[in-house]
């Protein structure tokens, strides 16, 4: 019962190495050897495969001991020449009459095999349509690459649904493989069969404007191929051309296809207009109506409708062009309202306040750097993000100054000029101050801050002072510098000249990236890649 139960956990350590699908009947399990030892092989096959070259690299050898660990080391092995794709591994018990005198128990080792094949060649024979170049790249059948016959009804369905995409939605799709002295040569037929056209086009629900001018907002039209991407921009179109006609939460919804028969479709688009959309700007002193309503960042190619969340993202963006040209107590507050013709107004109330000019920018707790020089930082970044003129074109009111134009007897008001470097915007001085920060690590003041800036009133009425607190710290000084794992790949002073830190100066993160790619490049240009 002992040697049994040995030779059955033997032949189970054979069916584990053996490769996933494998045959459900295996062969014929080996039996012990009497005194219970493990049968030796007196034969090793390979079926399915030309067995040259391939036995010499097995770990088995013909009259040793059976040991599972030697055939799961050659099923891997096996695997690993990429020639196939199952191996499995069998036991045939040999009759002792066959077996030479006192070699004992023994065994054929038989590997089974299945060769990998490869796909040589993939065409499509019947495509119209569709481009060859399209076809290959959504079939997504690599050529040279080994063959999977489950990969091909992803690529007929991939084909099949790029075909429903531009109308054509009865096409069949054969995959056809053939056997050729390279590989598989594989033909995916193709019977297009007739597109689907639009039969009938619909505008539904409330439509707000004439079903002429949505039908021309539409790129598709009746007899047109029912092509599912021209289809999503015709969507887009009616959208946009509900906004280039005030109609801001208009909403257009999925269009619905109805197919007739094989060949004819009815397209219908549920739409509701809703009410007109109107902008009210009051309050407002400094600028014209105009130029605020260009500030509001109304995105004419926005696909969602104008709600309350939107007018508050406008209302934001007044008060921060307010802040940029130097009202920084403005407030914008928005409101809705219901004109007498059902329309919607959405009024903004600007309360622009005194306008406030920097007349003193102080520094307090710099001694690395002079004051001009971390003042000429902010001053700099101001000039570029705020424009001085932030009308279009010439002003009105200097050109009537120069008299080219006559004497007018209600001449235009001039443009509100904007001087940048006595504003303060918050967001300009954050840019600002973060390159302070910059400066000063680079520097070796690795946990230098600068700010939060303070603002105080002076004097002058409108006249403010910001004072930027500066913590500069302790410096980082670098004490040495080594390279370790050159290995002597290249002379010590090249490797000196590419770090741009010395010993002795300010330790700077940047400097040590700076090295890091320069020791890269050096290494690389000779020939460690």
């Amino acid at each position: 019962m002992k040697a049994l139960s040995r030779a059955a956990a033997l032949a189970c350590a054979l069916v584990a190495s053996a490769a996933a699908g494998q045959p459900s009947n295996p062969r014929i399990a080996a039996q012990p050897a009497r005194d219970g030892s493990a049968p030796r092989v007196y034969a090793i096959s390979i079926e399915g495969a030309p067995a040259e070259n391939l036995l010499a690299g097995l770990p088995i050898r013909s009259g040793r001991p059976l040991d599972g660990r030697d055939v799961r080391e050659a099923v891997r092995r096996l695997h690993a020449t990429a020639r196939f794709a199952r191996v499995a591994a069998f036991l045939e018990q040999i009759p002792p009459s066959e077996l030479p005198p006192d070699f004992g128990a023994g065994v054929r080792l038989v590997f089974v095999v299945t060769l990998v094949q490869r796909l040589a060649a993939v065409s499509f024979p019947g495509h119209q349509a569709l481009p060859d170049s399209l076809l290959q790249q959504t079939a997504n059948l690599q050529v040279k690459t080994e063959f999977q016959p489950e990969s091909l009804w992803r690529a007929a369905d991939a084909i099949r649904a790029a075909y429903y995409r531009i109308g054509y939605r009865h096409v069949q799709i054969r995959p056809v493989p053939r056997d050729t002295p390279d590989g598989i040569a594989l033909e995916m037929r193709i019977d297009e069969g007739p597109p689907t056209r639009i039969e009938e086009l619909r505008f539904t629900g409330e439509l707000g404007l004439t079903r002429e001018e949505l039908a021309a907002a539409f790129k598709l039209s009746p007899g047109d191929v029912l092509n599912l991407p021209l289809l999503e921009e015709s969507v887009h179109g009616v959208r946009s051309r509900y906004r280039q006609a005030g109609l801001l939460r208009a909403r257009v919804y999925p269009p619905v296809v109805e197919e007739l028969d094989k060949g004819r479709a009815r397209v219908t688009v549920p739409v509701a207009a809703g009410p007109p959309v109107r902008f009210q700007i009051r309050g407002n002193r400094a600028f014209s109506d105009s130029l605020l309503r260009t500030k509001l960042g109304l995105d004419s190619a926005a696909e969602e409708p104008l709600d309350t969340q939107v007018a508050e993202e406008m209302a934001s963006r007044l008060r921060r062009f307010y802040v940029s040209a130097g009202w920084f107590g403005a407030r914008v507050v928005q409101r809705e309202m219901r004109s007498d013709d059902g329309a919607v107004q959405i009024v903004f109330t600007i309360d622009e306040q005194q306008r406030l000019w920097v007349g003193e920018l102080r520094f307090d707790g710099n001694r690395a750097f002079r004051s001009a020089q971390l003042h000429e930082i902010v001053l700099q970044l101001l000039r570029d993000s705020i424009p001085v003129d932030v009308y279009p074109g010439a002003d009105p009111g200097e050109v009537e100054r120069t008299g080219v134009m006559g004497r007018i007897p209600d001449p235009p008001k001039s443009h509100t000029r904007i001087d940048p470097t006595r504003v303060f915007d918050p967001v300009v001085y954050a840019r600002a101050l973060r390159q302070i920060e910059d400066l000063y690590k680079s520097q070796g003041y690795l946990s230098a801050r600068a700010g939060p800036p303070k603002v105080s009133q002076l004097k002058l009425p409108g006249q403010v002072a910001v004072t930027v607190p500066i913590v500069e710290g302790d410096r980082a000084i670098v004490s040495g510098v080594a390279v370790d794992g050159g290995g002597g790949a290249a002379p010590a002073r090249e490797l000196e000249a590419a770090l741009t830190l010395r010993q002795g100066g300010a330790f700077s993160y940047l400097a040590a990236e700076e090295g890091r790619v320069a020791l890269t490049q050096l290494f690389t240009r000779r020939g460690f890649l």
